[in-house]
């Protein structure tokens, strides 16, 4: 970690892991078993902030989709693993789910942890709390910020300007 210039960054802490406080982490690093990664996961989405990474080592979080994921060949072969090793990466995604509104924009959303659909739209990306979509009318891009999203509507004759929704319900 010190060669890697985080060593600062970098907190261990050891205890259970079911009632553990992580609220403050921006990284999470998991090697569990399929069952405990099920129990943690309400939790992880719970109390980790919008943007904070987990990674985990070999098992997958069940229904939710992987943003990235990597095969690592080792070096030599571990017991029980072979040579290989699968490493998953999500981001935890804020939560959109349901209608905002403002400035006369009304928009109907859809989520599935990061996968989300927006009425009447297309190209919908949620990335932690970055979020972005289009239109027939123009597109939005911003930042989701509690119960407020932030950032800039550009019309399909692209005139731009700032908008602010509002969660709905």
């Amino acid at each position: 970690m010190r060669r890697a210039g985080v060593g600062e960054r970098v907190r261990f802490v050891q205890g259970d892991v079911l009632t553990a406080d992580f609220s403050t982490a921006s990284v999470v690093t998991v090697y569990l078993l399929p069952q405990l990664i099920g129990d943690l996961q309400p939790r992880f989405l719970a109390t980790l902030k919008p943007g904070t990474r987990i990674v985990s080592h070999a098992f997958r979080m069940a229904g939710w989709r992987p943003d990235a994921s990597e095969t690592l060949r080792l070096s030599e072969p571990h017991p029980g693993q072979g040579d290989e090793s699968m490493l998953y990466l999500w981001i935890v995604p804020a939560d959109v789910r349901g209608i905002w509104a403002g400035d006369g924009v009304r928009v109907r959303i859809e989520q599935n942890y990061q996968d989300v659909e927006i009425e009447g739209a297309s190209g919908a990306m949620l990335n932690g709390p970055d979020i972005s979509w289009q239109s027939p009318r123009g597109g939005f891009r911003g930042r989701v910020q509690g119960a407020r999203m932030v950032g800039e509507w550009t019309a399909d004759d692209g005139d731009s300007r700032a908008l602010t929704l509002r969660r709905a319900r």
